[in-house]
């Protein structure tokens, strides 16, 4: 159902071009993550059932690959694509990532070490609507705004812990 939504979306974007000339940029955000970030993201939760001594329920035991994309290099691309002086804006697609899957479990993993407590998980079997890998070919947006580096995700991870730590003490 979600990759059907992407794709309408992109879709009815063309149309739009199309017919009415209406110059569009379509941005395919991977696993955004970091401060301030979004509540239902599972990094959110875990860092939240960390904080609470609870339970979190982990799909398909966990055996899922994100392209986790960190904040500021989200925000920094974007800013760059809006400066680009429309030579983009022809209904061109283009994946917002870092270009590298990583293991949930490792991810979790990290963020446990980083916060310095375990939390209880409850492994269950996958679901049918179940997205099992993430992974975006970054190589359009690093050349149309020359982009070298994205920001590993354990040192995102670091800022995000510490950021979530001093809020939410």
């Amino acid at each position: 159902m979600y990759a059907i939504t992407k794709d309408f979306n992109e879709k009815l974007a063309q149309l739009y071009f199309e017919n009415f000339k209406l110059k569009l940029v379509g941005l395919r955000f991977f696993t955004v993550y970091g401060e301030w970030g979004r509540p239902d993201m599972i990094y959110f939760k875990y860092l939240s059932a960390l904080k609470l001594n609870k339970m979190i329920t982990l799909y398909n035991n966990g055996n899922h690959y994100r392209d986790f994309t960190y904040i500021d290099d989200v925000i920094e691309m974007m800013l760059k694509i809006k400066n680009l002086n429309n030579r983009v804006y022809n209904n061109k697609v283009i994946n917002i990532c870092s270009g590298k899957s990583v293991n949930l479990i490792k991810y979790l993993k990290e963020i446990e070490t980083l916060y310095g407590k375990k939390c209880r998980i409850k492994k269950i079997g996958k679901q049918k609507i179940e997205i099992l890998k993430t992974h975006g070919c970054n190589k359009k947006i690093k050349k149309l705004i020359n982009k070298k580096k994205f920001t590993n995700y354990k040192q995102g991870l670091i800022s995000t812990v510490n950021w979530f730590k001093n809020y939410y003490s």
